[in-house]
């Protein structure tokens, strides 16, 4: 099938003459001609690199290539180096496929030419068609592999990775890691649901097929990854490609978590259950960052498996509980004790921290111990009340 593919754009090219790109509707590269001349340095990228940068997609967007089942010309824009092209849908029945697009610098392409082509196009629909239903049937096959390694008991996550290692959707077992990205915010509009594929794509396309596998489930996305790559360095890429995707993320901020790294792929469950937990954590506790690796989280790792409900906080430690139900008022108490807390009762770290004098910050403490009657200086109450506000943290509900 790839060669029938390849053999249609390179015909489409030849009567044509001038280069040929098709892509996705992600934008990805599916296949090109010899491309020897009128190259800009997004063409390029797009075949280095195998990706669209966000600006470029915004800007095909914007001429409306995804609502048109007509071909379209797409001005040029100096800034991305972005020459002018003629994008030509590829449709089969009511499914969008693709685009072919032609850089037409001296606008010179015409409705001629293109109906010259009609039989290539028509040809290439199909064998598009073709690829993309094998596509996605082995891809049904590798999720439902994928879904039983995740997601059952050890026993079955065993026979799991034996199959996806049979079948070739890794080549090799070994230390296996699993990234979740998300959302502050649970559900997922369709948007953001775009937005995750696209970071997934990217880090897909950037470690190879058969180290990866990707899929989103429910409010999340999911990256296991067979690789030798640092898994830090994937999910900050994978944080920055779901950013790069959507326009506004000061109500609703991806969150990528990461699990311990396992010594074999039947070791990925454990892996999963850790980056969901981090992800989590991430998603409520805004200090831990937007990329949260599970082996980096301290108590927030026994605290979030914990059976918890805010309306127990008194149960942990009754003043605390007397702080938080206020309405809000004694939020910025509560800020200053995390803080005293989390830097060992320092004040003049805390101080500089909250860029408080440390005149208030010492009112702040009194009334802290006033309102919760609390000792501070004392122990054991420093390390019920640091437990008791980690828990509020982890577990109130997400304004």
């Amino acid at each position: 099938m790839p060669g029938t593919l390849q053999r249609i754009v390179d015909d489409i090219g030849a009567q044509i003459d001038r280069p040929v790109l098709v892509e996705d509707p992600g934008l990805h590269v599916v296949a090109y001609s010899q491309q020897d001349r009128e190259i800009d340095s997004v063409r390029r990228n797009s075949i280095l690199e195998r990706q669209t940068s966000n600006e470029v997609m915004a800007w095909c967007r914007a001429a409306g290539v995804h609502a048109s089942r007509e071909p379209v010309r797409v001005m040029p824009n100096h800034d991305l180096d972005f020459r002018p092209r003629v994008c030509v849908p590829v449709y089969f029945q009511d499914l969008l496929l693709g685009f072919v697009w032609f850089i037409d610098a001296n606008f010179t392409l015409t409705d001629a030419d293109l109906v010259r082509i009609d039989g290539e196009l028509a040809s290439l629909s199909v064998a598009m068609y073709e690829e993309y239903f094998h596509s996605e049937l082995t891809l049904s096959r590798e999720r439902a592999a994928a879904a039983t390694l995740l997601l059952d008991d050890a026993a079955k996550a065993e026979s799991a990775a034996e199959r996806l290692l049979r079948d070739g959707v890794f080549t090799t077992d070994g230390p296996t890691a699993v990234l979740v990205a998300r959302f502050t915010v649970s559900t997922l509009c369709d948007d953001r649901y775009r937005a995750l594929e696209h970071g997934l794509a990217a880090c897909r396309d950037r470690l190879g097929a058969n180290n990866v596998f990707t899929f989103v489930r429910r409010n999340h996305a999911v990256l296991l990854m067979r690789s030798a790559a640092d898994p830090q360095t994937v999910a900050e890429r994978l944080y920055a490609a779901v950013v790069d995707a959507i326009d506004d993320t000061t109500a609703d901020e991806p969150i990528v978590g990461i699990g311990d790294v396992k010594e074999r792929l039947a070791g990925a469950p454990a892996a999963y259950d850790e980056a969901l937990c981090a992800a989590q954590v991430g998603a409520l506790v805004p200090s831990v960052g937007p990329v949260s690796d599970w082996g980096d989280l301290g108590i927030y790792r026994i605290l979030s498996r914990a059976d918890f409900d805010v309306d127990d906080l008194a149960t942990i430690h009754p003043g605390l509980a007397r702080l938080v139900d206020d309405g809000g008022t004694h939020e910025a108490l509560l800020e200053t004790l995390e803080s005293y807390l989390d830097l060992a009762g320092s004040a003049g770290a805390t101080s500089a921290a909250l860029h408080l004098h440390r005149t208030t910050l010492y009112y702040r403490l009194q009334r802290i111990e006033q309102l919760a009657g609390t000792n501070l200086k004392d122990g054991n109450e420093r390390l019920c009340l640091h437990v008791a506000v980690k828990l509020w943290r982890l577990h109130r509900t997400v304004g």
